[in-house]
């Protein structure tokens, strides 16, 4: 039993050193990982591109040169539970609060929502609440003449 909870410490420590934080630039990001792929871009106003490290792949999406949502993805095998809290607890230090109706987590100063991607239970995203909200209100359709 004590070697399986040092290898489960181990496997979540070496997820740790391998993740962006929301708010980064992507100066800091791409020091740590490489200058990375630009992807096609997931929101408006938005650019997004794709890291690979540590058995990861992570793709980041920047407003303003800021990381304001970020996506997970394990390349050997879906992303676990404990990879997902291990993710929470180094991007939001501290206690997250499960809500059942969103299927995610919040960070305890309200600012972030973690959780499985909708669709893709392989991986797994943090974003910046206010500011993914912000550009998605901004661009919502106009059905008023429908």
């Amino acid at each position: 039993m004590k070697k399986l909870l040092l290898g489960m410490a181990l496997l979540v420590a070496a997820t740790l050193t391998s993740h962006a934080r929301i708010g980064e630039t992507r100066a800091e990001i791409s020091a740590r990982y490489g200058a990375g792929e630009q992807m096609r871009d997931r929101l408006p106003e938005t650019t997004q591109f794709e890291y690979h490290k540590n058995g990861f792949t992570m793709q980041i999406v920047f407003q303003n040169d800021r990381s304001i949502w970020e996506f997970f993805k394990r390349e050997d095998t879906d992303i676990t539970d404990a990879d997902m809290e291990g993710l929470r607890a180094i991007l939001a230090p501290g206690r997250w609060t499960r809500d059942e109706s969103e299927e995610c987590w919040i960070s305890q100063d309200g600012r972030l929502k973690a959780r499985r991607a909708p669709g893709h239970p392989d991986f797994f995203s943090t974003q910046d609440i206010q500011a993914v909200k912000a550009i998605e209100d901004r661009h919502k359709a106009d059905l008023s003449g429908l």
